[in-house]
């Protein structure tokens, strides 16, 4: 009876906002780096969210992000493999799918797989101008960047590098980063560490960001080594090994 239609509508209402919370709890604690408890709540959306809302699609998508930041590349595949999956043909999708192609670049970046994590990147960049996320677009043009230059083709990772101004002002050092790893793989040794220094000492660096640190701390380091530096490129060496844990 009436009784007993109230009674789900309240449950109903009672699940749909312990998802809102939950999914309001994944987005902070990753902007903090508290990647376990981020996850666990991201988990959560995931089992809570009615089957085939987009809520349960947004759940996998952060996921995959959040493996991806915690450096769990094999997690972040299987999450990004189900929303996929689940997002095909599905148009409430399209604002998630570029940041799940994003955490794909990144899981495959950290397993050393430099091409496919250049595919996925352009993938991730295209979808963000789609939705007219350019300070985005602006961030993966640094990951796209970084990779090319990794694998021999820093005239292409200039090609893609977006101006630093069109990057979110508070992010501008992934330029910089981007910057530091094209000057190296074209041998400006000097200009490479002028570079990487700006990008390791810019303030307020994002959690998530901290692997970017790393990179950039390792590419100093053999620049500095490169450049009979011994000392000073073994400081940078432990501060890459300390950003990297």
């Amino acid at each position: 009876g009436g009784a007993a239609l109230r009674g789900v509508v309240r449950e109903v209402d009672r699940l749909a906002n312990a998802v809102r919370v939950h999914a309001e709890l994944a987005h902070a604690r990753q902007q903090q780096g508290r990647w376990a408890e981020a996850l666990r709540h991201a988990r959560r959306v995931i089992a809570l969210a009615p089957e085939g809302s987009s809520l349960r699609l947004w759940g996998y998508a952060k996921a995959a992000t959040i493996a991806a930041d915690m450096g769990r590349s094999a997690l972040a595949h299987r999450f990004a493999a189900v929303y996929l999956s689940l997002a095909e043909g599905v148009p409430e999708a399209e604002p998630y799918t570029p940041w799940v192609e994003q955490a794909l670049g990144i899981a495959c970046y950290q397993r050393g797989r430099y091409h496919e994590a250049v595919a996925w990147y352009r993938r991730a960049l295209h979808g963000f101008a789609r939705c007219g996320m350019w300070e985005q677009v602006a961030v993966v043009s640094s990951m796209l960047a970084f990779n090319l230059a990794r694998i021999g083709r820093p005239e292409a990772a200039r090609a893609c590098l977006s101006d630093r101004s069109e990057f979110p002002p508070a992010r501008a050092y992934l330029h910089d980063s981007a910057l530091t790893a094209i000057l190296s793989a074209e041998g400006k040794l000097e200009q490479a560490v002028r570079v990487g220094r700006q990008a390791l000492a810019a303030p307020g660096r994002l959690a998530f960001d901290c692997a970017d640190a790393a990179a950039v701390a390792l590419l100093v380091a053999q620049a500095l080594r490169a450049l009979g530096a011994r000392s000073e490129a073994t400081a940078f060496l432990l501060s890459a090994a300390r950003l990297a844990v």
